[in-house]
């Protein structure tokens, strides 16, 4: 139905009326100008660059429905197709919207393919090797770029604290109402560590201990809510954690306002990078103390 997450074929199929996909691509949740960019620029075949899409969404956002297809067309004023596709997933004879759009025939369903040789042409062989299928074939592809667009991420959540039990740690406080101390260690604040996605806040959070060592962090709130951050150290370093969401745009945000409050000397950006191949790695282990490790000490 309208919350089932949509199939990567239909996906493409269903938006196969937009001329113009880039502009619906940034209205969806997660997805970001350089996402846009990339899935851009390594395939000429709006079909496949629509399936693309579909999985670098899907990576992004796990949650991921046919509301927010219908929203994103919404807003970005495809209204006929939005309405198209909305009533095919409220259709209450439905046992699942994906089941029921891929068995509608071709005279039934007003956004199927009309150019059978085209169609043809479009269709992916279940041969064909994955990244082939998404950039087009004789296409040049990075190799960092293609895996983090196409191949869903490994779980390592097991490397890292699940964010319920961090937040059971940490107590909010507005900033006005810190106590001297807890001013004085903003004071201190050397680093600002920036992460954007969930398991990268988790892993650093995994790594850092609270100010007092007491296993108790501090989230502070800037005055009109704009922003936040935690307060927690690394070895003998002061820092400041903040998770600002993909994007350069949300994270120049987020980061300028912090640091109108946080006048900490270095600003790293955490990132935990998919797309190395398996066969060019070893067996890391338990490395979420690297990311950290590997600036912080450079600087003290």
């Amino acid at each position: 139905m309208i919350d089932d997450q949509p199939s990567c074929l239909l996906f493409a199929k269903c938006l196969k009326p937009l001329v113009d996909w880039k502009p619906f691509a940034l209205c969806l949740p997660q997805i970001t100008q350089s996402d846009v960019n990339i899935i851009y620029k390594k395939k000429k075949n709006a079909h496949l660059m629509k399936m693309a899409l579909h999985k670098r969404w899907l990576q992004v956002n796990p949650t991921a429905s046919w509301r927010d297809v219908i929203n994103a067309l919404k807003q970005c004023k495809e209204n006929e197709l939005a309405t198209t596709i909305e009533d095919k997933v409220t259709d209450p004879t439905a046992r699942n919207s994906n089941e029921d759009m891929e068995a509608t025939d071709g005279s039934a369903n007003p956004i199927t393919e009309t150019n059978g040789a085209k169609q043809a042409s479009e269709k992916i062989d279940s041969k064909e090797p994955l990244d082939n299928a998404a950039t087009g074939p004789g296409e040049s592809k990075s190799d960092d770029q293609i895996t983090c667009i196409i191949d869903p991420p490994p779980d390592v959540s097991k490397y890292c604290p699940r964010l319920e039990d961090i937040e059971k740690k940490i107590l909010m406080k507005k900033l006005s109402k810190l106590t001297k101390e807890e001013k004085e260690l903003i004071e201190k604040v050397s680093y600002i560590l920036v992460t954007a996605t969930p398991i990268e806040y988790c892993a650093v959070m995994g790594s850092t201990d609270s100010p007092g060592g007491d296993g108790k962090y501090i989230r502070v709130v800037i005055e009109d809510k704009s922003a936040r951050f935690i307060l927690g150290k690394f070895g003998p370093c002061n820092v400041a954690i903040i998770s600002t969401g993909q994007g350069p745009d949300k994270t120049d945000r987020v980061l300028t306002l912090v640091q109108r409050v946080v006048k900490a000397k270095y600003v790293i950006a955490i990132g935990i990078c998919y797309g190395a191949k398996e066969s060019k790695t070893k067996v890391l282990g338990d490395k979420r103390h690297y990311c950290c490790q590997k600036y912080c000490r450079h600087y003290t």
